[in-house]
């Protein structure tokens, strides 16, 4: 992705935006297909976080926008991926980890 064509927009202020308006957001492919999701697993403050949790980064996305009623699609073919995407149920971030996902832009 071209680095000028990035969104400007953070997360929050797209799903304020739903919300005001009674649109689901769904987050079609969380981790960024197959070019995003090595650089989205491997950024710092989504690390920092994941490892505060014993957790994925995977599971730490998913956790965010579950706890923000954001359905989710995540594309993974592995059963392995599959089983650790459903297990995210008992992940709880804390109003400050959520802050910090709300405002965060990815660098696709």
């Amino acid at each position: 992705m071209d680095p000028q064509n990035l969104p400007t927009e953070t997360y929050a202020t797209i799903l304020a935006w739903c919300q005001k308006h009674n649109v689901l957001l769904n987050s079609y492919s969380p981790f960024g297909g197959p070019k995003g999701a090595p650089k989205l697993f491997s950024d710092p403050k989504l690390k920092s976080i994941a490892t505060a949790h014993n957790a994925t980064v995977s599971k730490v996305i998913l956790g965010w926008a579950l706890q923000l009623g954001i359905a989710v699609n995540p594309e993974a073919t592995n059963p392995k991926y599959q089983a650790e995407n459903l297990d995210i149920f008992g992940l709880k971030l804390n109003e400050t980890e959520m802050a910090i996902l709300n405002t965060w832009k990815p660098q696709l």
